[in-house]
């Protein structure tokens, strides 16, 4: 996910009870806001810039890409199994 300077939070949506809609919920929500959601990535490298993540080099359906960002959060899946993990 990549997120535009300013932007704020975004929590889950606890009404998005199943995995499905909790990513389609984020996705509109990281839209309407004017970052992006990239599914079936895997991420190769963090790009670091003084100490601080500022990008990711990736494997995606299409290829190899880069994509830079003011925010990356990495998501491995199974994390809503964890209650402790959504707090």
């Amino acid at each position: 996910m990549t997120l535009p300077d300013g932007a704020e939070r975004i929590q889950l949506d606890p009404g998005a009870k199943t995995p499905p809609g909790q990513v389609r919920r984020v996705g509109a929500n990281l839209n309407k806001r004017g970052g992006r959601l990239i599914r079936g990535a895997r991420a190769k490298q963090f790009l670091m810039t003084d100490g601080r993540c500022t990008g990711v080099a990736a494997n995606t359906m299409d290829g190899e890409a880069t994509f830079q960002a003011l925010a990356v959060v990495i998501a491995g899946g199974g994390f809503q199994s964890y209650p402790e993990l959504l707090a």
